[in-house]
C-alpha cells in the first residue's frame, strides 16, 4: 500500500497542474450539481392507520 501511495503522490507532483485543474473541475461539477438539484420533498406524507398517526390525530 505504501508503494502505491508513493507512486500516486509522485505522479500527482509531476503532473501538478493537471491535478489542480482536475480538482477545480470536480469541485465545479459538484457545485453545479448542488445548485441545480431539485428541492427536498415536502413532509406532508402520511400513512393512516399506524400507531404514530393515531397518536398524532389524538394530540390534535
Amino acid at each position: 500500500m505504501a508503494a502505491f501511495l508513493y507512486r500516486l503522490g509522485r505522479l500527482a507532483f509531476r503532473r501538478r497542474w493537471f491535478v489542480a485543474v482536475l480538482w477545480v473541475v470536480v469541485l465545479g461539477a459538484v457545485g453545479f450539481g448542488a445548485a441545480t438539484a431539485p428541492d427536498a420533498p415536502d413532509q406532508n406524507n402520511s400513512m393512516p392507520g399506524i400507531e404514530s398517526h393515531k397518536a398524532f390525530d389524538l394530540m390534535e
